[in-house]
């Protein structure tokens, strides 16, 4: 009998990390009876990080505007008096389809009127996972619905801003008060604009093309300057301003603010140090594991700190690269992807995928 700790981030756009550790558990379970499972769910600052953070009933009900604009129902967390946002319940890829994914039009308006609700509480301290979002509009979305007033060459207001249209912005109307706190919750490190910004490096899994990439490049820059030029803090290259479309430098722009690994915020906050003691085996997974895992998202955490308890670790991923660097921290490295299953057979029955996948793994 073996003991396993099950702590899957989210499969991007397919699986949630709740859906990953079910499936893992049943077929470890299959497998051998006896063996005993504990389920984690998991997050880096994206997909789940409020489900991470929060339970049941410290989570409520808001109606605010969704990537495209559009009216939806999202869930946001009070907690020990913070307010706990997830930035892809408002502005996530897993909200669209991949026919309405465009990142020219996207927009974060819909995380501002949750920041707006939590002013309106009277909290003075936000926690805020930023990741797995829809977005590239530099947090402008967002910084209109607080009351910034962005326009274009014409002099024309713009309700939803977009990056190609702005031309300056007014932030006289846009009332943030000096109390209140933000913690940013990403894993992403990158500045906002260059060959490491967010659109170089994000912006085409959300919909844009390569050809377009130096003309956002130019526009992100443009907007990088005017809140510079506001707020007379130099945030472009910034760690974290290029995190969830440029949203982390409208955040490091205009907030008091504290930027921490959303990874270790949630290990700490599920008590993974803890449940780690009895494990014989760590079995975590995302969607893609590549170079960037190495930076810090959630399986590198999770394998540095399982690492250091001399306990044995197990990579299940859709696709992996880097194999050879994963393996110092990985016992077993297993891919979804293979000559049996191919990439459009994952992303359209990512489940079956998946079980295919686990039946091939032994749990001993």
């Amino acid at each position: 009998m073996s003991h396993y700790l099950v702590v899957p981030d989210s499969f991007k756009g397919t699986l949630s990390s709740q859906e990953v550790a079910n499936l893992i558990e049943q077929e470890i379970i299959k497998q051998n009876p006896q063996h005993e499972v504990k389920r984690m769910i998991m997050s880096d600052g994206g997909e789940g990080f409020l489900e991470a953070m929060t339970s049941e009933e410290e989570r409520f009900h808001h109606t605010v505007l969704n990537p495209i604009a559009e009216p939806i129902e999202v869930m946001y967390g009070i907690k020990d008096g913070k307010m706990i946002i997830e930035m892809a319940q408002c502005a996530g890829l897993m909200l669209l389809s991949v026919e309405q994914l465009n990142p020219k039009i996207t927009t974060t308006y819909g995380v501002g009127q949750l920041i707006h609700l939590a002013i309106e509480k009277g909290l003075s301290e936000i926690v805020i996972g930023i990741g797995g979002s829809a977005t590239n509009d530099g947090g402008t979305g967002m910084l209109a619905a607080l009351g910034a007033k962005f326009y274009n060459a014409q002099g024309e207001k713009l309700e939803i801003p977009k990056l190609h249209d702005i031309d300056t912005v007014d932030t006289h109307q846009m009332h943030i008060p000096t109390e209140l706190h933000v913690t940013i919750a990403s894993d992403v490190t990158n500045p906002l604009c260059g060959e490491q910004g967010a659109t170089h490096v994000f912006s085409e899994q959300k919909g844009l093309s390569k050809e377009d990439f130096e003309e956002y490049d130019a526009y992100m820059n443009h907007v990088g300057r005017l809140y510079e030029s506001k707020t007379k803090k130099s945030v472009m290259n910034e760690q974290g301003a290029g995190a969830a479309g440029g949203i982390g430098a409208a955040l490091l722009a205009f907030f008091n603010t504290t930027m921490v690994s959303g990874a270790e915020l949630v290990l700490k906050e599920q008590q993974f140090e803890q449940h780690l003691q009895q494990a014989d085996w760590v079995i975590t997974g995302e969607g893609k594991t590549d170079r960037q895992t190495l930076e810090g998202k959630a399986p590198f955490q999770i394998a540095y700190q399982t690492k250091l308890k001399n306990k044995k670790t197990m990579l299940i991923s859709g696709k992996v690269e880097n194999k050879d660097m994963l393996a110092i921290y990985f016992d077993e490295i297993h891919e979804i992807i293979t000559k049996e299953i191919t990439m459009e057979e994952a992303l359209n029955r990512p489940q079956k995928s998946l079980q295919k996948c686990l039946q091939q793994i032994s749990f001993q």
